[in-house]
């Protein structure tokens, strides 16, 4: 293979890893709901864990540090990901993101 026809089976690669990763952070959404109706942590270090061992058991050994890598960065992902889901907003953050979505003639209209 030339090197356009290998970045070409990177690009349908991504295209399927970008689907995959989008339905995960639906699925994360979903888990962070259950954990604020339940009262539980966003964070559950026992089930990554878990995760992380079944995940590089699965890989071949000279892949098996990088997956470790790959998912603790997918886990700090979804973990900020649902955190911002569960956490409301101070009325300063909502005040400070109206009015920096207001175009200056709205804001000089607000002040008059």
């Amino acid at each position: 293979m030339n090197i356009n026809e290998l970045r070409k089976e990177i690009d349908t690669i991504d295209d399927e890893l970008v689907r995959l990763f989008e339905r995960r952070m639906k699925t994360a959404a979903s888990i962070a709901e259950y954990k604020k109706e339940n009262g539980l942590p966003v964070s559950d270090r026992e089930r990554e864990r878990q995760v992380i061992n079944k995940v590089t058991s699965k890989v071949a050994p000279e892949f098996s540090e990088y997956a470790r890598v790959l998912y603790q960065t997918v886990f700090d992902v979804s973990c900020s990901y649902q955190r911002s889901l569960n956490s409301k907003k101070s009325n300063l953050v909502e005040t400070i993101e109206k009015v920096t979505a207001e175009t200056p003639k709205e804001r000089i209209n607000r002040a008059v």
